[in-house]
């Protein structure tokens, strides 16, 4: 059975942004091995009469990837339909069960503003989107145990290697972990970064707590066990002993 891995390099990072890039690619269920792939640029200034925008820290942010990353993502652009054509063939051509993204706040969304502003459909089923990284938590992964072989930001790169992380993720055993014992790895992270801000509480995020952790956890499971205030007040209450 197959299934559609996709991914989208961007000027933005919320609907109505430019999409730079699209990259897919079809792969096995169950196996995951990849049987097809394809990459598009799209054309920006096409993008921007359409009323697209671009985010200034999110160019910054380009500036600081690979030359090899930026010219995968603007080199032989095309016209945006003719883009979102080559991604409604290739979805027409394996009929994917599914479709994985890295974040279903980000690609799909944007995409799907795409298409609308072009008035078409898109090519998945709002129902038949999967996300990633709730994969990697569902299995307790940590995805930097999967060497990187090809470009970071590469769209079609990215989606490969998604795919290989799912693989590894699917082949390992699952760390099952008690709610106090989670809970308790959570708070030690949160305690370790307050102590190197000097007992800042404000100094850092639930994603720098899930980056912190060990082992590693996702936002979302330290979104599950604390809300942003509760979790500061324990980490006071905890350092005031």
């Amino acid at each position: 059975m197959t299934e559609m891995m996709m991914d989208i390099e961007t000027l933005g990072t919320s609907a109505g942004c430019v999409v730079l890039s699209i990259g897919a690619v079809a792969f096995e269920k169950g196996a995951m091995t990849p049987l097809d792939d394809m990459h598009v640029v799209l054309d920006q200034t096409l993008q921007k009469m359409m009323g697209l925008k671009e985010n200034p820290s999110t160019v910054e942010w380009w500036k600081l990837q690979s030359p090899e990353a930026w010219q995968s993502a603007t080199e032989n652009p095309v016209k945006v339909q003719d883009a979102l054509g080559q991604l409604d063939r290739f979805y027409a051509k394996h009929k994917p069960r599914v479709t994985w993204t890295q974040g279903n706040n980000f690609d799909p969304p944007i995409l799907e503003h795409l298409y609308g502003v072009l008035k078409l459909p898109v090519p998945w089923k709002f129902w038949a989107v999967r996300d990633t990284r709730t994969f990697y938590d569902v299995h307790d992964f940590d995805v930097r145990k999967v060497d990187r072989a090809n470009t970071y930001h590469n769209a079609r790169d990215d989606c490969l290697h998604q795919i290989a992380c799912m693989h590894a993720a699917s082949q390992g055993k699952r760390v099952r972990m008690s709610q106090e014992g989670r809970r308790e790895v959570i708070l030690r992270a949160a305690i370790a970064l307050t102590r190197e801000a000097d007992g800042c509480l404000d100094s850092w995020s639930r994603q720098d707590v899930a980056n912190k952790c060990v082992p590693p956890t996702s936002l979302e499971t330290v979104k599950r066990y604390f809300l942003m205030p509760d979790l500061r007040e324990t980490v006071r209450v905890m350092l005031d002993k």
